[in-house]
């Protein structure tokens, strides 16, 4: 019976690294190249930052000494941990503390030190004095996704006045649900806000704190694709809305800018104006070649009917679709239109600036 029971139990294991080895495929291919490390279970995986983020994070401040409050699966901390001299990692978790342990001595990252406890108790007591500290706060409570900022663990609004003490930088990565003007109404002495995206998806938002911050915060779109990167800059002031008609190019923005909001001016930047109120769409005559998104050459502008559009594409029409300000969604469309999938043109089924209802038929350009 007991060796059944054992067999159960390392069945369980494996099964469960096999479930966790797949979701860092491609999220930590470092980590999942390394058998010699015992993942945690994949629920905790899911709220973990990517190998690409945690290396662009740890890489905004420079700091000899550094504590993560909030260590987790310990794939931030070990990007921070290379970038600095001696780093501190509280884990409340008994469990996934003696896991890190574990990995991080794997990792042969000797400068660590590992302690399993509650955060705003070890700061509370302790004398230690941090160049950087990290927080990645729990978004979620009894399995629910928390959408408040006072909702989260630890709890903030207790943390940061304590951590504020012990660390001159702090960074606190939030989910890329929360608004940035909530963020800058809750948060004191901020020094950035960066908006990170891989790959056009918005994954974090990183909130950097400065106690001697003196400057007006910096907000940052940045995208760490595949095949395009990029980190712009925003301004804190409310950026002018500027619209005009369709053009011979049309400007699909990466997400990351789309969080930005008012807080990107599109025309100082790239010198395009947008088509229609939150389209994200934006145009011009001339061809802008290092814009933050995908560029695509307008073909034709029609009314939003079927007989307009086979004028252009045929009887049976294949294309990308995507419907921005529009009254009728993206599938419904689909389906009325009879529009088979295709990659090779595109239409944006948009409301104008001037009210009007029109499909935009593109291609889209490959910029190397």
């Amino acid at each position: 019976m007991k060796n059944k029971e054992l067999g159960m139990r390392e069945l369980k294991i494996a099964l469960e690294q096999i479930e966790s080895r797949k979701r860092i495929k491609s999220k930590v291919p470092s980590w999942y190249e390394n058998f010699d490390l015992i993942l945690p279970n994949s629920k905790y995986l899911e709220q973990s930052s990517s190998e690409k983020t945690a290396n662009f994070k740890s890489q905004i401040y420079q700091y000899s000494s550094s504590i993560d409050c909030t260590g987790g699966t310990g794939i931030d901390s070990a990007a921070i941990a290379r970038n600095s001299e001696n780093h501190l990692i509280i884990e409340n978790n008994v469990d996934l503390a003696e896991l890190l342990k574990q990995n991080f001595s794997v990792l042969n990252l000797e400068n660590v030190e590992i302690v399993a406890t509650d955060c705003i108790d070890y700061l509370s007591k302790t004398n230690k004095i941090f160049d950087f500290a990290y927080v990645d706060p729990s978004r979620r409570q009894a399995g629910k996704r928390v959408i408040k900022l006072n909702d989260m663990t630890p709890d903030l609004s207790t943390l940061l006045p304590i951590l504020s003490t012990k660390a001159s930088k702090i960074m606190v990565k939030l989910s890329p649900l929360f608004d940035i003007d909530e963020i800058l109404r809750y948060f004191k002495k901020i020094d950035y806000i960066h908006v990170v995206s891989v790959n056009n998806e918005c994954k974090e938002i990183l909130v950097s704190l400065n106690s001697i911050a003196t400057k007006e915060p910096q907000i940052v779109a940045v995208e760490l694709g595949d095949s395009k990167n990029f980190v712009i800059s925003g301004t804190l002031n409310k950026a002018p809305s500027y619209y005009e008609m369709p053009k011979k190019y049309i400007y699909e923005t990466n997400v990351a800018l789309v969080k930005l909001g008012k807080y990107f001016d599109y025309q100082t930047h790239f010198g395009i104006n947008e088509i229609g109120v939150n389209t994200n769409l934006f145009t011009s005559d001339f061809f802008v070649e290092n814009f933050a998104g995908e560029i695509y050459k307008l073909i034709a502008i029609t009314k939003p009917n079927v007989k307009e559009l086979q004028k252009v594409l045929g009887e049976k029409p294949h294309a990308m679709l995507k419907v921005r300000n529009f009254p009728i969604k993206t599938d419904d469309l689909r389906k009325k239109l009879n529009l088979l999938e295709g990659d090779e043109n595109k239409i944006y089924a948009v409301t104008l600036f001037d009210g009007s209802k029109k499909f935009l038929i593109c291609k889209k350009i490959s910029v190397d």
